[in-house]
């Protein structure tokens, strides 16, 4: 019989965490400084971050509180994170992007720490018109592929379609007259 308890190969997960526990033990303040600092710039480079966003990395990567408020802060004030400006580009590149509707877009919105005022600031570039032109443009893409199927099958595939990207029961209903006839 095989004995497994004494595995030879490496607990990654356990070590890495042990490492990421022995660096951060041997940071002192200026240190967390420019590691925060540095792991805001990285996150940033990639795509414009909300507030929560940076705060929730700096707190993964074990940033002491009071170090990640000053970042955010200094982040802020110089311009580089703002949640006003992250929520319009997050709005208006998740509506050409993927066909979605504005209560997922503000659901996900809400996830990323961007609620309110602001949210409904953001939401308010897409109107219900968008909405519905995006629901018969994405209804008659489906229909197109699904030219094979029978008349009921293919009503039930294109409403569970349209619902499961949240629009109203209205928006589907349109839809399927202007996809299907």
């Amino acid at each position: 019989m095989v004995d497994y308890s004494e595995d030879p190969r490496p607990r990654r997960r356990r070590d890495f965490v042990e490492r990421r526990a022995a660096r951060a033990a041997a940071r002192n303040e200026e240190d967390w400084h420019v590691y925060a600092r540095n792991l805001c710039y990285r996150l940033l480079a990639a795509q414009e971050r909300s507030r929560r966003q940076l705060r929730d990395a700096m707190e993964r990567n074990l940033v002491p509180d009071e170090i990640a408020q000053a970042t955010l802060q200094a982040f802020v004030d110089a311009g580089l994170v703002d949640d006003e400006r992250f929520a319009y580009m997050y709005v208006r590149s998740k509506f050409e992007g993927k066909v979605t509707t504005r209560r997922v877009l503000a659901q996900e919105l809400r996830a990323k720490g961007v609620e309110g005022e602001l949210a409904q600031r953001a939401l308010e570039q897409i109107t219900v018109e968008d909405e519905l032109a995006a629901a018969i443009a994405f209804a008659r893409k489906k229909a197109a592929s699904m030219a094979g199927l029978e008349e009921e099958k293919k009503r039930r595939r294109l409403y569970g379609a349209l619902g499961r990207r949240g629009f109203s029961p209205e928006h589907i209903r349109q839809a399927m007259e202007a996809a299907l006839g």
